[in-house]
């Protein structure tokens, strides 16, 4: 008795929990998508580019991004309709359009999140090859390889993930509320609920266990390897005394290794919990009704926040994802809009005045009048070659990778 009543006071913390947040879940996945939208598709356009193409960490990093915006972009439709028009209950009477754009959304979500994680392990595994296993980087992560890898990732996500497919269908469901009257919903298919569940059991294993726990657990490993591996570098470092200019190389390349620990660790601490929880469903009925349905909307949220943090990071520790980011995207739009560019313009020119003033100042006799201070262009020595250099500012070098 006192067991039963534990566990419907379980259940109704999660329910009363799943129903105020179902209150505000629209709005912040909305805001959240659009986002993401935005912030992957500038992930693509720089990462794309004649200059940054040419590296295998881009390329994944691209692919990465490729399906993050894909789980964003159709999520969107569907957080609009079904979490802020209406609500997601099969008592509401959607119609068959919607409720299959339901069934979709759910499948694409789930398979191109998969391989986001899986192509997030891929980079950790070329990132490590590139520090621990220096020799022989140059000969397994070329463009060519991270392009194999893409495809043999996305194939074989896929693959794993058509049990997922089979157990979901569009069916009739009877009302909550109207007896003998149906609704149009995601019902489970015939074959998922046979032969005791074992489909379902199936896809609970490799939901859990392989495309998410099993990815953290292989983005632990070299997340720790790599942390090591920096250390040791940085001990090197200072016992061995070295060049300035291979200072300054290895230091960019501990930069990137440290942003892209960053990247990997947050999958890790979004995905790992979710993956535990979905394992613990296994075989479990009582935690599944009890406990996961009532966490689905969290779950997604904490999905779609992960899928749109990359650029965060990139932009904040990456100096040439920031200096790219200007060129493409930044200059661009100050040249179209004339208000913004009239500002920019403005501000530019006080800052080439008050450098002329301050070469003009530095070269000037002391016997220089006032008159000849405020006028620098009555002074013999001239400063052209400082104006037109800081009037065409150097951009990155074209050959240069972005990570």
């Amino acid at each position: 008795m006192a067991e039963l009543a534990s566990n419907s006071s379980t259940e109704e913390i999660f329910r009363e929990f799943d129903i105020k947040y179902k209150d505000i879940h629209g709005y912040i996945a909305a805001c959240i998508c659009t986002f993401g939208i935005i912030s992957n598709s500038c992930n693509i356009y720089i990462l794309t580019s004649k200059e940054l193409r040419n590296s295998s960490t881009n390329i994944l990093l691209v692919a990465i991004a490729i399906f993050d915006l894909l789980t964003e972009t159709v999520y969107l439709p569907f957080t609009i309709y079904f979490h802020i028009l209406t609500e997601t209950s099969k008592d509401y009477g959607h119609s068959l359009g919607w409720v299959r754009y339901a069934l979709i959304t759910i499948f694409i979500q789930t398979i191109s999140h998969a391989i986001s994680m899986w192509m997030t392990v891929a980079l950790a595994t070329f990132r490590y090859i590139f520090v621990c296993k220096h020799t022989l980087a140059q000969k397994l992560c070329t463009v060519r390889r991270a392009y194999i890898c893409v495809v043999l990732v996305a194939v074989a996500t896929l693959a794993l993930c058509i049990p997922y497919m089979l157990c979901y269908e569009i069916g009739p469901t009877p009302s909550s509320f109207q007896h003998n009257v149906t609704h149009l919903w995601i019902t489970q298919t015939k074959m998922c609920t046979k032969n005791d569940g074992v489909l379902e059991t199936f896809t609970f294993l490799i939901a859990g266990g392989v495309l998410k726990t099993g990815a953290c657990v292989v983005l632990l490993f070299f997340t720790i390897t790599l942390v090591v591996a920096l250390y040791k570098v940085k001990q090197k470092r200072e016992a061995i005394q070295q060049k300035q200019q291979s200072k300054s190389k290895e230091r960019e390349h501990n930069r990137t290794t440290v942003m892209l620990i960053a990247v990997v660790l947050s999958f890790g601490i979004a995905e790992l919990p979710q993956g535990i929880l979905v394992l613990a469903c296994t075989g479990n009925d009582w935690f599944f009704k009890e406990v996961y349905r009532y966490l689905g909307d969290i779950l997604d949220t904490i999905t779609l926040f992960n899928t749109s943090f990359n650029f965060v990071l990139y932009t904040t520790m990456s100096q040439k994802f920031r200096d790219t980011f200007y060129i493409k995207l930044i200059r661009p739009v100050k040249r179209i809009l004339p208000c913004v560019n009239k500002q920019y313009q403005d501000v530019r020119q006080t800052d080439e005045d008050w450098q002329l003033t301050k070469n003009a100042t530095k070269l000037v006799t002391p016997s220089a009048t006032a008159e000849e201070l405020r006028n620098p262009s009555n002074l013999t020595v001239t400063t052209e070659v400082t104006l037109a250099n800081s009037e065409n500012p150097k951009e990155p070098d074209s050959k240069t990778t972005l990570f």
